[in-house]
């Protein structure tokens, strides 16, 4: 499954227009701010869905800043080490560590 691209205005009174043109019908302006989905990309151009209207149409590309994709999914970190377990034993004192984990046990006592 594809993420979902997102943006937001950058300018005030960004026009959404009918088509990928400066003189192309004018459908709306748009606010700072305002956040629109990104459908497709022509030339410059961008058409959008804004998302507090659901109206769709182009906007030119300088005039919105790209949102960073995030994914629907948790992202879970992973380990380059494999973890292993060193035990060390002293008189009365155990103490096991796993190596590249996260765990650390002590043991004090007979």
């Amino acid at each position: 499954m594809a993420l979902k691209k997102f943006a937001s205005v950058s300018s005030v009174g960004l026009n959404l227009r009918a088509g990928s043109s400066k003189d192309s019908e004018l459908l709306d302006s748009l606010s700072k701010g305002d956040r629109v989905e990104i459908i497709e990309a022509r030339a410059g151009w961008l058409f959008v869905r804004v998302e507090r209207t659901g109206q769709r149409g182009w906007v030119y590309a300088e005039h919105v800043k790209l949102e960073t994709p995030k994914p629907d999914v948790p992202v879970v970190p992973t380990f380059d080490v494999e973890p292993k377990l060193e035990i060390y034993h002293w008189v009365g004192i155990a103490l096991a560590v796993i190596v590249g984990g996260i765990s650390l046990t002590t043991c004090i006592g007979p």
